[in-house]
Order: structure tokens, then sequence, then C-alpha cells
């Protein structure tokens, strides 16, 4: 009977939060109009079950409050981090500088607000509101902290932030509907556009598996062998033997191994004879082709497209010609050179008869 009755227990504590969060995300499945609130409903399931008069410790509703704000922000950066620092190449600066005018817009409403209605809702309520307006969680978290430590003693402005959550949510839902049909935006079109753009500013790594079959790097460790072709690469794996093992710099590597190898993707191809090149200055995405033709009319072509501006300014065409007797051309990149496929074309030209 605990479990239903003694509100100091744990199992108490366990079986309403349960029961609430159950209750909230069940409902917050159901659609209206299309939209539902999802994850948002618990708050909702939450103001249910207090007004009925279900009730818990409030030593283990601040302990489980305060950890399940660490485990929404923990989760939060865990999820967003890998890419945090990169998007700012990608508009991320642009983003950031709009989330500060978003936040300073709204504190100014607040102090407005507040001076307007200052004789009937002192300030710290005020910022309940604030963050409950916004959807804020971690903020009022954040500044329930720093009250308790100036040693504020008025109402909970969780009560107010309660208030003004449902608002909030309701208020971004319609506005993100409203702003839909105002610009006609096709969220499928959107979905595409979106994708494409993640893809061309895609910089995952490259993943491929070798055979060891050059007899000069036999027993040599990946470390020498790094420095020997001075292009960085990852060696995952090892299979030697028929045991697969994870390598570390010092790992020898010997003849018949199998390796699997991450690597950036092809970067600044270059075809070489003698002392003499062609350079491309473009990395490589998968499925493109470069296109190199040195006689009569030396051009470059992308995909069939002219990329001549974007050839290294001390390449030489006219040495790459092929001569008469034995010519020996070879095939380099910055990073991924062992990944491409190099095919070398010879147009026979007769002069005269």
């Amino acid at each position: 009977m605990t479990l239903l009755t003694d509100t100091n227990s744990v199992e108490h504590v366990l079986f309403v939060y349960a029961a609430v969060i159950a209750l909230g995300m069940a409902l917050g499945r159901i659609k209206v109009f299309g939209v539902s609130l999802g994850v948002s409903f618990v708050l909702f399931a939450g103001l249910a079950a207090s007004y009925v008069g279900i009730t818990v410790n409030p030593t283990g509703l601040a302990y489980l409050r305060d950890f399940g704000l660490a485990l929404f922000v923990f989760s939060i950066g865990l999820q967003v981090g890998p890419s945090f620092f990169s998007s700012f190449k990608r508009g991320g600066m642009q983003l950031n500088l709009l989330a500060l005018l978003a936040v300073a817009a709204s504190l100014v409403v607040t102090i407005l607000l507040y001076f307007a209605f200052s004789d009937k809702i002192d300030l710290a309520q005020m910022l309940g509101v604030h963050y409950g307006a916004v959807t804020n969680t971690p903020g009022l978290g954040a500044t329930q902290e720093a009250l308790a430590v100036l040693g504020y003693q008025g109402d909970d402005i969780a009560v107010a932030y309660a208030c003004a959550y449902p608002l909030g949510v309701v208020g971004i839902i319609g506005t993100a509907i409203a702003l839909r049909f105002i610009f006609r935006i096709n969220v499928a079109e959107e979905d595409r556009a979106w994708e494409l753009a993640e893809k061309a500013s895609d910089d995952a790594p490259i993943y491929f598996q070798v055979k060891v079959t050059n007899s000069g790097i036999n027993g040599q460790t990946i470390r020498k062998i790094r420095d020997f072709i001075g292009r960085p690469f990852i060696c995952s794996r090892v299979m030697h033997a028929g045991e697969i093992t994870s390598p570390n710099p010092d790992t020898a590597i010997y003849m018949n191994d199998h390796l699997r190898i991450v690597a950036g993707k092809e970067a600044n191809p270059k075809i070489v004879k003698g002392d003499s090149f062609v350079r491309v200055l473009h990395t490589m995405e998968k499925g493109d082709v470069i296109e190199i033709v040195t006689s009569p009319t030396p051009t470059v072509k992308l995909n069939g497209d002219n990329i001549l501006n974007q050839v290294d300014r001390l390449s030489r065409f006219a040495p790459l010609k092929v001569q008469s007797g034995g010519n020996d051309y070879s095939y380099e990149a910055d990073y991924g050179d062992n990944v491409l496929h190099v095919v070398l074309h010879y147009y026979n030209h007769y002069l005269g008869v």
C-alpha cells in the first residue's frame, strides 16, 4: 500500500513519475489537425496530477527535477556536439546571431511587461513567465538556483512557468503553421533541399579495404608506412593469418594482410610524368569524373564542365604528351589517391603520309 499512500516512499515517487510520464506520452501522440504536442504533453499530465492532489516528497521531487534537467541538457549536447563547431562553416555564425537577437528581443519584451504589471507581479514571477513562454526549461532551472542563492522566499516561479508554457507551446506551433501557409512553404521540398545541402557539405571519411601485395612494406609499422606515403589515413582493422585485430601505429604489416582504411576524400588529384604534372585543385565527391586532355587543346573537365580555372598554375600540359618510346605516368593526390579509378587514353595522330 505504500506505493499509493506513502508520499515519502521511493516506490510512490517512482510510480507517480512513471504514470504521469506514460500518460503524457500517450496523449501527446494524439494529433489535432495534423499536429501533436509530443513530449510536451507530459507537462499537462503533471499539471492535471497536481490539480487532483497527487503529490510526492519535496526532496525527491527536487532531486529528480535536477537529475532530469541534467540528462536533458546532456542529451542535447551529445546530439549536436559532433557538428557544433563544423556548423560555423555552414551558416552557424548566422544562426547564432539570430538566436542572440531572439533572446535579446524576448528579454526586452519581458522587461517591458514587468514595468507594465509591476504592481501585480514581481520580477521573479515574470522571469517564470518568460521562460515558460519561450519553453526554456534549462533557463528555469538556472533561475531557480540563482534565486535560491539570493535567498528568494517568494512564490515558486515554476507556477508562473507552468501557466505560460502551454501558451508558449501552442504559440510556437501556431506560428510555424502560419508561416508555412503565409510563405507557401512546401515541407517536402525543404527536406529535399536540406538533404542535398548536407550531402554537398558532407566531410564524412571514406572506408575501403586493401590487401598487402607490395613486398617493400612487408614488416613495416603503420607509422612508418604513413610517414613514407606522406598522406593521412587511419587503419582501423587488420586481418593477419585469419585473425582480426585493432592495430596501433606501431603494429607491423605483412604480406597478404587485409587492412580496413579510413581516409579523407580525394583532394587535389595530379597526373605526373617525370618532373611535370597537371594538378586539379578540387576535392572529389563520389561519382565525380575529371577528364584531362593534353593535346591538341589543353582542357580539364569535371563531370563534363570546364574547370580549367581550378588547375594549379604550375601545371604543364605539353610534357605530358605521349612520346615515342617509354612513357612513365603516375597518379598522386594530397590524400585519398588509392581509392580512385584512373584511365589513360592515347589517340594516335598521323602527320602526312
